[in-house]
């Protein structure tokens, strides 16, 4: 029975608009729906109430972008069919067509893959595995083609010209990341170059007028001529017949501008390419012949990866393994070849709705085409927001939801049901100035993009708003690590500020938003030390501790255990010095320096139950399966047992995990025994495999919770922090060549040594380099959005402002130079002016600094010739250039005591009495903080300085430098020394620093001024 408007109302407590979405019966609805609209409510209201006017389930297809999405929807479907008495079709819900686009590719193509000549065993294999196998396919081809120059001498240049410093990896990111844009559309073998190729253009006089434009109309004026000059010699050059243009003075007036220093950097920047280019006689012939060397190129790239696509695509029928990206290929191609399928498909899904449309890629949107066309018996809903499209990396095409949005019905929803009004007002204000202007943006905020708020859960309370922290601006002198360290205690101390005044209840209610991962181990690191719990929510990247290369290590050592190998020796050390068995450096050096027959042994001398283990295992890598192995392994090694005695338990765990799930298909692909070793080595140290597991989180746990922007979209957190905004957008593009939707094809022309040719390319590189960074910021503003709209009750943002905005190249950038002042009340601004991070944090830090040092991975192995000879070395103290007589030699001996008296702080030795009594400065060491051989390295003008202090006394009020001596203690001799620990000392901490030499044989203080 068909449910009236008000019925909706009633039953499902829908709001007008989300009842003209359910009713609305249109062969296509594009529903934009603005952050915390209710939109998964609507979709499921509309699925629910089909059904309960008697439509069959096997008629929807409901397409999610997340697992999780998807789930979701299946349980608050099935919970609404429960109420409505359908309890048998709840039960068939699970097995229902409502998955992400990828499930249902799968599936759709397992059954009917015979129908293109595929097994329909057809497996999908994990990335990790087939970007190691890509690279492997590249590796082949540059050296087929390195070594036989004879036969193709042109493919020959092209490797030799790109490859980076004697390094192919460069090369083979700038293929892969190529071929995976260029497949969307279509067989590499089947394109044609000169459709990917965007030449009309390469001198752009509108987009050179309008970027001086944004910076300075006075500029123009004022430089009219020069500035109209420029821009026919560009319209000559890009092949509009008209004269080369001729002009006698290049001289720019400045005079009266009153331009800053980045605006008047930028004009420079924009003017300099087309002066170099007139500079250098550069005419339309020489870009003739430009373009024709730029083909040439691009055709030798686009043959190599014809090359390459095939020998991936022997590889993948050969396994029978492939992936996502080949599925959705895949089902278009079996509906496309097969009309009688794509017939029953059309006459099967009547109602298709797809979640998230601003997501989806072309592929996805070519299959739901092939529904739609010719087909008036479909109703297809989509909904989505183009202000929350965010997922260009994974081929999202937010133009889709553009056209679609200009050509079809669409029902917008408004109404906001998660955030505080307040946060709703200042998002409105704020994206109205910075969304202005939809040719730019794709987006005028002004345009049905206004949203209303109608959360009650937070009316009348007083903390629900918006605030802004505000960090001193000292930030030109401070690296970007500092400022992370500085924003992380604002956020803390905001965070126990709100506790006392009862704004919150738990650390619980508390999230913070960054940019990326990249401030996580800071912010681990200042809330451990402010003593606030925090939870880390993102996808688990294995290798962010060195479990894994541990275990790669005791898989190699093994497999070596009986062998001579110069290799043995780091993979032994990595092993016996882990929690494994947790040998000291004092044993691992005693294995080196073995003394036989008074010669030292320089075999290396393996402990007896470390050798037993391998042994063992050596034995299972040639007689067992790659699973048997492992599962040796880590019973052999008791690996469960000695990780729950360490920290970051879970991450070893998972990687354990890891291990074990991908030893199976690795023997599926027939590498087994020491290629299984190898390739596990490989794995655990090529830096470029980015290893992740999708980690549950405890959301009932009492801490505050981090996590990146792309993470947090569909979430919500009731009291926000949003960090990192001062942290400049990402400018960085394929070096060699790359292929995107702005500008096709783009090279970096390296073949030839001709000036002219040179210019060009540098023109037109900063061309396309413009046009992508163009299209680039509409993401990001789009992730500065979703940021903003995911805060309930109260939104906060870290910033530190600056002076000049005339460069907008980061989210705080945006926000000052659009009004953030006139969008939040004064009474909610908080402006520190002095750093709050503290000496303690970083003394701290470092005591605590038990993290293992991956500088210890990328370490050569170096042997040392030891002779008998004094050597001198640069360092931070006192150097003896002179031959050692015994009697120095005693007194050094002396001296070492006395020092070891002093470091362990022995109160029964006098000379450690005489020194404790001393006044430094007037203050006793018992007042103070006391750090005993503070060992230090810095970078000095491109030298590492690097020593250790014996004392460093810190006071409320100052700190003290103390150097011991056994007799001398001139402090005119020791000046320079004690100065360049004060130099290390004075970055660290903000307050005065005295200097003090201290003898103890004489118990004579003396203060180096």
């Amino acid at each position: 029975m068909k449910k009236t408007k008000d019925d909706l109302i009633n039953t499902y407590g829908l709001n007008d608009e989300q009842v003209l979405v359910v009713l609305d019966s249109s062969k296509e609805l594009i529903v934009p729906a603005g952050a915390g609209s209710g939109k998964t409510k609507t979709l499921v209201t509309k699925v629910v109430n089909l059904l309960t006017e008697g439509k069959s389930l096997d008629n929807f297809l409901v397409l999610t972008f997340t697992k999780k999405a998807a789930n979701e929807m299946k349980e608050r479907i099935k919970k609404e069919l429960i109420k409505a008495n359908l309890g048998n079709m709840a039960n068939k819900i699970d097995s229902s067509n409502i998955s992400t686009f990828d499930a249902f590719a799968y599936n759709f193509v397992k059954q009917n893959a015979s129908l293109i000549g595929l097994d329909s065993n057809i497996e999908l294999l994990d990335g990790i595995f087939f970007n190691q196998i890509k690279k492997d396919i590249l590796d082949e081809i540059f050296t087929d083609i390195m070594l036989n120059e004879e036969r193709n001498p042109s493919l020959y240049n092209f490797v030799r010209t790109y490859t980076d410093k004697q390094s192919e990896d460069s090369l083979k990111g700038d293929f892969l990341s190529t071929y995976n844009n260029l497949c969307e559309l279509g067989k590499i073998k089947d394109l044609k170059l000169n459709t990917l190729i965007d030449d009309s253009n390469y001198f752009d006089s509108l987009m050179l007028s309008e970027e001086l434009a944004d910076i300075s109309l006075s500029f123009i004026e004022e430089n009219q001529e020069l500035v109209d000059f420029y821009l026919d010699y560009y319209d000559y050059l890009n092949g509009k017949d008209i004269e080369r243009p001729v002009i006698k003075k290049t001289i720019i007036k400045w005079k009266d501008l009153n331009l800053t220093k980045d605006q008047e950097s930028m004009i420079k920047k924009l003017i300099n390419y087309p002066k170099e280019l007139y500079k250098n006689d550069v005419t339309i012939n020489d870009v003739i012949v430009f373009k024709k060397e730029t083909f040439n190129t691009l055709k030798i790239i686009l043959d190599i990866l014809v090359i390459y696509e095939e020998k991936l695509n022997d590889f993948k029928k050969l396994t029978n393994k492939y992936e996502f990206n080949d599925i959705a290929n895949f089902l278009n191609q079996i509906l496309n070849e097969n009309e009688g399928l794509l017939k029953r498909q059309k006459d099967k899904f009547l109602y298709v709705f797809v979640d998230e449309y601003q997501d989806t890629s072309k592929v996805q949107s070519d299959f739901l085409e092939m529904l739609i066309k010719d087909n008036e018996k479909i109703n297809v809903l989509y909904v989505g927001d183009i202000k929350q499209s965010i997922y260009k990396f994974r081929n999202a095409k937010p133009e889709t939801f553009k056209n679609k949005l200009e050509t079809i019905k669409s029902i917008p929803l408004k109404a906001n049901y998660r955030s505080s009004s307040s946060i709703i007002d200042f998002v409105n204000k704020l994206f109205k100035e910075i969304l202005d202007d939809k040719d730019k943006y794709d987006i005028d905020y002004k345009d049905n993009h206004y949203m209303e708020s109608r959360s009650t859960k937070f009316l009348g309370n007083r903390f629900a708003n918006v605030y802004l922290e505000e960090l001193n601006t000292s930030e030109d002198k401070r690296t970007s690590n500092n400022q992370m360290i500085e924003e992380a205690f604002s956020v803390g101390r905001k965070i126990k500020e709100l506790l006392d005044n009862k704004a919150i209840n738990s650390y619980k209610e508390v999230a913070i938003l960054a940019r990326n991962k990249k401030s996580f181990e800071t912010f681990k690191n200042v809330f451990k030390y402010l003593d606030i719990p925090l939870q880390i929510q993102v996808d688990q990247k294995l290798k962010q501790t060195y479990f894994l290369k541990l275990m790669a290590n005791v898989l190699k050592l093994s497999s070596l255990i009986d062998e001579e190998n110069s290799e043995k020796r780091f993979y032994y050390f990595s092993v016996a010095r882990s929690e494994l068995f947790g040998f000291s450096d004092y044993n691992l050096f005693n294995s080196l320096t073995k003394v036989v027959d008074n010669k030292l042994n320089s075999k290396l001398e393996i402990d007896d139950l470390i050798y037993e283990k391998c042994l063992l295992l050596n034995r299972v890598i040639y007689t067992k399966s790659n699973y048997e192995i492992i599962d040796d392994m880590v019973h052999i090694f008791d690996m469960y047992k000695k990780i729950s005695k360490t920290t970051k338990v879970k991450e070893k765990e998972y990687q354990i995990e890891y291990l074990y799930n991908i030893s199976k298909t690795l023997s599926d692909l027939n590498i087994t025994e020491l290629d299984f070793v190898e390739y596990i080595y490989n794995l655990a140290y090529n830096d470029d495999l980015n290893l992740e597991i999708s980690i549950l989180q405890d959301s009932k746990e009492d801490s505050v919770k981090i996590t990146n922007i792309h993470q947090s979209k569909g979430l919500e957190y009731e009291t926000l922090f949003v960090v990192g905004l001062n942290n400049e957008f990402n400018s960085s593009l394929v070096r060699n060549f790359n292929y995107n939707n702005v500008v096709k094809f783009n090279l970096n022309l390296k073949s030839s040594s001709d000036i002219k040719t040179l210019k060009i390319n540098d023109s037109v590189k900063n061309s396309k380099i413009s046009k992508t960074l163009k299209d680039n910021l509409k993401e990001e503003l789009r992730l500065l959005y979703v940021a903003l709209t995911r805060a309930e009750k109260a939104l906060y943002l870290v910033l530190t402002p600056k002076d000049d905005y005339s460069k907008l190249n980061s989210f705080a950038d945006y926000l000052y130079s659009n009004g953030l002042y006139d969008f939040i009340s004064p009474l909610n601004i908080t402006r520190y002016s002095k750093s709050l991070s503290n000496a303690e944090y970083y003394l701290k830090l470092k005591e605590e600094n038990t993290y293992y040092p991956l500088e210890l991975d990328k370490l050569e192995e170096i042997n040392f010739e030891i002779e008998s000879q004094v050597i001198e070395s640069s360092k931070a103290s006192i150097t003896i250039n002179e031959l050692i007589d015994d009697g120095l030699k005693h007194n050094l001996k002396q001296g070492i005591l006395m020092h070891e008296s002093f470091e362990y702080e022995n109160i029964n030795d006098k000379f450690y009495l005489n020194f404790k009594n001393n006044l430094f400065n007037g203050k006793k060491l018992s007042d103070a903080k006391i750090y005993h051989e503070y060992e230090y390295e810095y970078i000095d003008k491109n030298v590492s300085v690097k020593g250790i202090i014996d004392m460093v006394a810190l006071y409320k009020d100052e700190v003290h430098i103390i150097d011991y001596k056994l007799k001398n203690n001139d402090p005119v001799k020791y000046r320079d020394q004690l100065l360049n620990y004060k130099k290390y000392l004075s970055k660290i901490f903000e307050l005065p620093i005295l200097m003090f030499v201290y003898s103890i044989v004489d118990n004579k203080l003396s203060e180096v001024v």
